[in-house]
């Protein structure tokens, strides 16, 4: 991650008022940074991709599954990936193809929350540009877990699907 790095996210949420406020600081420049570098990708994501992380994100969503996937041997690009993030009520599918690179960094603690909560909670995510062919995708979780995906442009798509909410009648 380059503007919404892990240790700026920690430092917001611990240490002194003067650091906590520093960070909060810097968080806002990165924020504002990374805002105007997005139009950048207008062209070079697909048109519902681009527009939902203009908008929004998956912030507070939780990871469901990454499923990577390898066609036949031989084929260029033969690795593609899917992401599955939901909040209880929607699931989204975000499919990555042509990939050029495929990083998980997970590490489980040693306490007892920390062997419970897994990735956790979907924190920041960025897409930027690695040259004229290729963008990056990386999300940090809560936990300080990290997925980063190197793609082909035009090369992410997704789906979007709502669970059934059943309520009780009393």
């Amino acid at each position: 991650m380059k503007y919404f790095t892990d240790k700026l996210w920690t430092q917001m949420n611990q240490g002194s008022f003067e650091d906590q406020e520093q960070a909060h600081l810097q968080w806002t420049e990165n924020n504002q940074a990374y805002n105007e570098l997005y139009p950048q990708l207008q062209n070079r994501l697909s048109r519902k991709v681009y527009d939902h992380f203009k908008t929004k994100g998956f912030h507070d969503y939780r990871l469901k599954s990454v499923d990577v996937k390898h066609s036949d041997y031989g084929v260029l690009n033969p690795v593609e990936v899917t992401v599955t993030m939901t909040n209880d009520i929607e699931e989204w599918n975000i499919t990555f193809k042509k990939i050029k690179k495929l990083e998980l960094k997970f590490e489980c603690g040693e306490s007892e929350f920390e062997q419970r909560r897994g990735f956790d909670d979907w924190g920041y995510n960025e897409i930027l540009i690695v040259d004229d062919d290729t963008l990056s995708f990386e999300v940090l979780f809560a936990s300080g877990a990290t997925i980063l995906i190197h793609f082909k442009n035009k090369q992410a798509f997704w789906r979007i699907q709502y669970k059934k909410v059943y309520c009780e009648q009393y």
